[in-house]
């Protein structure tokens, strides 16, 4: 057994002790308390396992060896109770999810991070558009796979929300109907960091603005970072923006970029791989009750001192709707 899993409890509390081969008691470490045990606790100046012979000896970890231990692998619904506990206890690096569905509200990654759903049948995290998924913290890794991420809603990064360097790998997942107000109606890396995502799907995200300032990224939007996509589809995400009578808005506000995806560096310049991924039916729209013209690029990519390589993609019926019975 790995020395550096954490002992969980016994159920029903009792802490028989280890037998050696030939049933001999072994000699065990001599203590003054819980903290120089391994893997149990002190009981007369002597560690003491915990000892189990199933998942159901323990209250919460599982069985392995005989000891019950709360590893790494931590199972939400039968090692822990939840996904909130699972992240904020610092032993547990990855959290197993059933299938589902979970109600979250912007939880904090604060570590390393992994989230695996069921797989064959689905695990979904819904937020209900009261608050996006996860937000990671400053140079932090989340890990996403099998999992389904909808009902997002933030201003900036629906489902999730990169600070600075903070970098996410999406295997094998969905990210669906999340919404944002100014960047990123799925994900937004403002400050930095890496986007990594694979054989997943990225549908019915948006930004929508009603108001005087830009709006990028319907389903991602990063900045001064490196973006990697694989084997992915981008359906039906897009930017809605419109501009009310009497609105006054100054030229820098006057941008929507990106109906699916928005990069930009300014500084050096960053990196976009996509390869076997489909870009289908992603938009912008903009509707305008002024004279104020506004500026529309990249139905499906915007991309800005970004060393760009795509490969084996395809873009099926990306647009640009303008309308307004008063645009110059």
């Amino acid at each position: 057994m790995d020395p550096t899993i954490q002992t969980a409890r016994r159920r029903d509390g009792e802490t028989p002790r280890l037998e050696c081969d030939g049933g001999v008691e072994c000699v065990l470490p001599e203590c003054t308390s819980d903290e120089d045990c391994a893997h149990g606790t002190c009981e007369d100046s002597a560690c003491v396992p915990h000892e189990c012979t199933s998942d159901e000896d323990c209250v919460d970890g599982t069985c392995q060896e005989n000891v019950c231990v709360l590893g790494p692998d931590s199972r939400v619904g039968v090692d822990i109770a939840s996904i909130e506990e699972a992240v904020s206890r610092s032993e547990c690096v990855t959290i197993s999810l059933p299938s589902g569905t979970f109600e979250i509200s912007d939880i904090p990654i604060n570590r390393t991070v992994r989230i695996l759903g069921k797989g064959s049948t689905p695990t979904i995290l819904d937020a209900n558009f009261e608050s996006r998924h996860f937000t990671i913290e400053d140079g932090e890794y989340l890990h996403i796979e099998h999992v389904v991420l909808r009902n997002g809603s933030a201003d900036i990064g629906g489902s999730i929300l990169g600070k600075s360097n903070a970098e996410i790998n999406i295997l094998d997942s969905e990210i669906v109907n999340n919404r944002a107000s100014h960047e990123g109606g799925a994900i937004a890396f403002p400050s930095g960091g890496t986007i990594d995502i694979e054989n997943s799907l990225i549908e019915n995200n948006k930004v929508e603005s009603i108001g005087a300032h830009a709006i990028k990224g319907g389903a991602i939007s990063i900045t001064n970072g490196d973006l990697s996509i694989d084997n992915t589809r981008f359906t039906n995400n897009g930017l809605q923006s419109h501009i009310s009578e009497g609105s006054t808005i100054p030229a820098s506000e006057r941008t929507n970029r990106g109906g699916a995806v928005y990069s930009r560096s300014t500084g050096s310049l960053v990196k976009i791989d996509i390869s076997y991924t489909e870009f289908d039916s992603n938009w912008i729209t903009q509707t305008n009750e002024t004279s104020i013209g506004t500026d529309n690029f990249g139905a499906a990519i915007y991309a800005e001192r970004a060393d760009t390589n795509i490969a084996f993609s395809n873009f099926i019926g990306n647009s640009i709707h303008l309308d307004s019975s008063c645009m110059s």
